[in-house]
C-alpha cells in the first residue's frame, strides 16, 4: 500500500468513528431528565460523603426550577483521542421549560461535522427534528412526532431538570465550596441510565457507553439557579472503546 495512501486512511477511521460520536452527543448534550423536581433528591446508599447544607441546597433549587418556568444558554465542549489523534468538538444551544412545556436545541459546526437538533413536548409526545447546514445557517426538516415511551428509550428523558442527570439517589458527594457554590459527585452508572439512551441510538451501537465520572457544580443566588457546570467521562462503543471526557456550562434565566 503507497505510503500517501496509508495515511489517508489512518485520518480517515479515526474520523469517521468520531463523526458518529459527535453528532449523538451534540444531540445528548442538553438532554436534562425530569428527576429533581420538588423534593429534596436522595444521596445514595452506600459509599457517600455528602453534606446536609449542600444536599438541602440541591433540593431546594429543584423545588425553585420546578415552580418557575425558566430558559436556558449552554455551551460545552467534547474532547476524544482515536487512535492517539486528539479531537475537540464545540456545541451550543439551549432550552426552555413554560409551563411544564420544554424546547431546546444543540448546534455545532467544525471541519468534522456540522450537525443540529430540536426537541419539543407537544401533545401526544415529543417532536424532534434536524438541522441541515445551508448557506451558513443551520435549517431544520419536518419534525418527527415520538411518543413519551418511545422518546425516553431512544433518547432519555425530556429536558426540565436543572441538571442532565438522574440525581435522586444517585449523589455519592456532596460538599459545599463557597456560599452559593456547591459540587455534587454522582454514580455515574445510576446517573446516566436515560442520558445514555441517546448515545447508543444515534451511534448505532451495540452496547451503552460506560460512564466512568460524572459531577456538576451548581451555582445558587439564594434558593435560585444561576449556572450548572458539568463534567462526565465516558467510554463509547467506537473504535474497540473510544474514550471522551465532555463539560457543559448551563446559565439559568428565570421568567420575571
Amino acid at each position: 500500500m503507497p505510503m500517501e495512501t496509508a495515511v489517508k486512511i489512518k485520518r480517515i477511521i479515526p474520523s469517521a468513528c468520531l463523526l458518529l460520536l459527535i453528532v449523538a452527543m451534540v444531540a445528548a448534550a442538553f438532554l436534562p431528565p425530569v428527576r429533581g423536581g420538588g423534593a429534596a433528591p436522595a444521596a445514595a446508599t452506600e459509599n457517600t460523603r455528602t453534606d446536609v447544607e449542600a444536599m438541602r441546597a440541591l433540593g431546594d433549587a429543584c423545588a425553585f426550577a420546578a415552580r418557575n418556568d425558566f430558559s436556558v444558554k449552554t455551551s460545552g465542549e467534547i474532547k476524544a483521542k482515536a487512535f492517539g489523534i486528539p479531537y475537540t468538538q464545540r456545541v451550543k444551544g439551549g432550552r426552555s421549560v413554560k409551563g411544564g412545556v420544554f424546547s431546546e436545541y444543540a448546534e455545532t459546526t467544525s471541519a468534522f461535522v456540522k450537525s443540529a437538533f430540536r426537541k419539543k413536548s407537544v401533545a401526544g409526545g415529543v417532536e424532534v427534528s434536524r438541522g441541515e447546514y445551508k448557506g451558513k445557517k443551520f435549517v431544520y426538516g419536518k419534525p418527527k412526532l415520538m411518543s413519551r415511551e418511545n422518546y425516553e428509550k431512544t433518547y432519555g428523558k425530556p429536558a426540565t431538570g436543572i441538571v442532565r442527570y438522574e440525581i435522586d439517589g444517585t449523589v455519592k458527594r456532596a460538599e459545599k465550596i463557597k456560599d452559593g457554590v456547591y459540587k455534587y459527585t454522582l454514580n455515574p452508572k445510576s446517573a446516566a441510565m436515560f442520558t445514555r439512551n441517546e448515545v447508543k441510538t444515534l451511534t448505532k451501537s451495540k452496547k451503552h457507553p460506560v460512564y466512568e465520572s460524572v459531577s456538576f457544580t451548581l451555582y445558587l443566588d439564594g434558593d435560585r439557579p444561576v449556572k450548572v457546570c458539568s463534567k462526565e467521562v465516558f467510554r463509547a462503543d467506537l473504535c474497540g472503546g473510544l474514550r471522551c471526557t465532555a463539560t457543559y456550562t448551563e446559565n439559568f434565566d428565570f421568567a420575571a
